[in-house]
């Protein structure tokens, strides 16, 4: 990886660890996302979906999406140095959020994507849409890259 790409994801990763960004939360509301937090590890986000979940009357079939990033600075085939995941936990019957019903996938972004293409903002948006309406299949049996999301 050349030094101008190194910078450039240094420059992301350390904009989201200043904001906090690396893990964030957002219920989905209509057509929108809002987000209800954000924090620097996994088991910090999972626990805003439970309080939000016990805080506030949550029906059946409200879906809980939750983002987060990583960084690899080492790169290596259809890999790339940098992945976005995407989880959407949709709340059952019972008011909980089964594991069975979570749904998952995530997005690597391959060095060549990163050069042409970039990081954008709203890419986040497109894999929640892709994963939910199924275009990117659940599991992590096929590997997608950035240009899956255009």
């Amino acid at each position: 990886m050349d030094d101008k790409l190194h910078d450039y994801l240094k420059k992301i990763q350390n904009k989201m660890i200043e904001s906090s960004t690396e893990y964030v939360s957002y219920i989905k509301d209509g057509r929108k996302l809002i987000q209800i937090g954000n924090g620097t590890s996994k088991k910090a986000i999972n626990k805003t979906v439970t309080d939000y979940i016990s805080e506030y009357e949550c029906d059946e079939g409200d879906k809980f999406i939750i983002i987060y990033y990583d960084f690899s600075y080492k790169v290596n085939g259809v890999y790339g140095p940098m992945f976005m995941a995407c989880e959407i936990r949709t709340v059952n019957d019972k008011g909980k959020i089964s594991v069975k019903d979570i749904r998952t996938n995530a997005i690597h972004y391959t060095v060549n994507e990163l050069k042409n293409r970039g990081f954008m903002r709203g890419d986040y948006k497109r894999l929640f849409n892709k994963l939910n309406t199924g275009t990117i299949e659940s599991g992590l049996k096929k590997v997608y890259t950035a240009k899956h999301l255009d």
